[in-house]
């Protein structure tokens, strides 16, 4: 019998992906905001009436930067208060929640899912205010932390595409790093935390190798065919 999965924001950019990939695999519940308000207490507590999965796969939330900075009680509600009113709602489900990267200071990099968290910037605070308040108050929740995910309809590699085709310059940070992870890696990291149940730890990473946009441009240029020249490296 197929696992019963209910993906939180099965319309947003990460959801989607989740979604599509395990359609025919599981029978995923899809909910947005359309059909449920997480931030509501009430809502969420009504949609427990309804349906009963086996999996919650939360990946809704709000992950503008921006937004977050200027807006932190937004931010809160979206990927704090949202946490909150799934465990209250769900009790005795598995809820694995995708977090990020942000929950990190960004000093150092290559970190480890117990190494010291330590934010600074709103979305990052408000990720790691979902973390805490979940790990805390579920015996069944689970932190998935991902950095990047991008698939060929990511912004980034959509913007170099395009510039690219042109035969434009594009000027790439060199001296900041990230760590964009693919998503079908991302994808199976998730696939088997589903399917392992009960897991022993509670906190797992999910990304790619550590590399600066300038590098991350040369790459996407050498593996579609455009000229590399067209890569600039810039400094912040």
């Amino acid at each position: 019998m197929k696992k019963n999965i209910l993906v939180a924001g099965s319309s947003g950019y990460v959801g989607g992906i989740i979604t599509e990939y395990f359609k025919e695999k599981y029978e995923i519940y899809r909910l947005d905001s359309d059909s449920c308000d997480l931030r509501s207490e009430t809502g969420v507590a009504n949609l427990s009436k309804k349906i009963s999965p086996d999996i919650i796969i939360h990946a809704a939330g709000n992950k503008d930067i921006k937004f977050c900075e200027a807006n932190p009680k937004e931010a809160h509600d979206a990927n704090e208060l949202s946490v909150i009113n799934l465990v209250k709602a769900f009790p005795e489900k598995t809820i694995i929640y995708i977090s990020s990267d942000y929950v990190f200071a960004g000093n150092g990099g290559n970190y480890a899912e117990l190494d010291d968290t330590a934010p600074k910037t709103v979305y990052g605070k408000s990720k790691l205010a979902g973390e805490t308040y979940g790990l805390k108050n579920s015996d069944s929740f689970i932190v998935l932390r991902a950095s990047a995910i991008f698939d060929e309809k990511a912004s980034f590699p959509v913007f170099l595409h395009g510039e690219l085709l042109c035969n434009r310059d594009v000027a790439c940070f060199a001296n900041t790093f990230y760590s964009p992870t693919y998503y079908e890696d991302f994808l199976a990291t998730l696939e088997k935390i589903i399917e392992n149940g009960t897991m022993k730890n509670k906190i797992y990473h999910s990304c790619g190798e550590r590399v600066s946009r300038h590098e991350f441009g040369i790459t996407y240029a050498e593996v579609f065919g455009f000229d590399r020249v067209l890569i600039k490296k810039k400094l912040c």
